[in-house]
């Protein structure tokens, strides 16, 4: 999560925790009692999008490792095909290019190499069992693809979710931090002369600011100084 906007989330739930235990100073038809429901509201959206967002978090590195576990599955699988390739076409030009394996490159790319190999091995399943592969390897290989389809959307749907959460905790951070800088002067007026409300209401509305430490620097190693040679 970002921390910024965490920070900045932490500030609205001081001020909505402040009009909480202030409420008789800014009834709710006032245009201060207003902008504070309107904190209040924006707190409990922004609670279920930061929900959201974890969510998308956790599932979109549980579905990086699916992808992962289904790519090399679905790699080994057209491996043992491509191996058995090798003899199966022997002597027929161009043949054994048919089932070429791409061992790097993107998802789609492996998906597309994959799709091509069952293609090309389909007519040819009698020779590649009788070179000792499963009777079954051709279910196997599309279920394999089938897996790795599968974690490919998954995992896309994980991303898709964590951004629109994100991007709704920023649209709802933005809305109401201006509504915070307007109930700034009303809060500022209604309590003038009231020092001890007023420190702690600057202290509910501040936010610290995200200090980036500088590396240090390492001091120079002094230059080793000869021991006098004896007399």
């Amino acid at each position: 999560m970002d921390t910024r906007h965490i920070r900045n989330y932490e500030m609205l739930v001081r001020v909505k925790g402040f009009f909480d235990g202030h409420v008789e100073f800014f009834p709710g038809s006032s245009p201060g009692g207003e902008m504070f429901a309107t904190i209040d509201a924006a707190v409990e959206r922004l609670r279920s999008h930061f929900v959201a967002q974890d969510s998308g978090d956790r599932e979109s590195i549980k579905g990086t490792k699916t992808k992962q576990v289904a790519r090399a599955d679905l790699t080994n699988a057209l491996l043992a095909v491509s191996r058995t390739a090798r003899a199966v076409v022997s002597g027929t030009p161009g043949g054994a290019g048919q089932f070429r394996v791409p061992l790097r490159g993107k998802d789609q790319g492996l998906l597309s190499a994959a799709n091509a190999i069952v293609a090309a091995a389909t007519p040819l399943r009698d020779r590649f069992v009788a070179h000792n592969l499963p009777a079954t390897f051709l279910d196997g290989l599309k279920a394999a693809i089938d897996a790795f389809e599968a974690a490919i959307s998954r995992r896309s749907t994980a991303k898709e979710s964590r951004a629109g959460a994100r991007a709704e905790i920023q649209k709802q951070l933005s809305a109401a931090l201006a509504t915070v800088d307007q109930l700034d002067a009303v809060v500022i007026n209604r309590l003038q002369g009231d020092a001890g409300l007023l420190a702690e209401w600057k202290s509910a509305r501040h936010v610290s600011r995200l200090t980036v430490p500088y590396p240090k620097k390492e001091k120079p190693t002094p230059p080793m100084t000869p021991a006098p040679s004896a007399a």
